[in-house]
């Protein structure tokens, strides 16, 4: 299944949230259970720098495996220190046997603070 495509908008030096839903094919929820989630952006898809790197590890957080919920939590001294205009991202979930799946792609905006 392809990932699928949406664009948000990050206010620099404030909280960040945004919650996601993974469905299979057929509309039901994917199981997350034992799974990795990770999120990573660049200022151009073949830069090797990343904007943002998060997953699970930091501020991804699995909500309700059973359902397919996950949320992304950035607090404002994290987003105060991104320094793009626009960047790609992926969203891609790994689950504990090693299989990636790309969820989610798209652009991200910083909407910058007033100096």
């Amino acid at each position: 299944m392809a990932a699928g495509e949406q664009n948000f908008i990050i206010e620099q030096g404030s909280d960040f949230r945004k919650t996601f839903t993974w469905t299979a094919a057929d509309g039901n929820p994917v199981d997350l259970s034992g799974y990795t989630i990770s999120l990573q952006a660049a200022k151009r898809q073949t830069s090797s720098e990343k904007a943002i790197d998060i997953s699970t590890q930091d501020y991804i957080t699995i909500d309700d495996a059973d359902n397919g919920i996950f949320s992304i939590a950035i607090p404002g001294n994290i987003t105060a220190e991104y320094d793009f205009f626009n960047a790609v991202y992926q969203i891609k979930a790994e689950s504990a046997g090693g299989y990636i799946q790309r969820l989610l792609e798209g652009e991200i905006t910083l909407a910058k603070e007033v100096a």
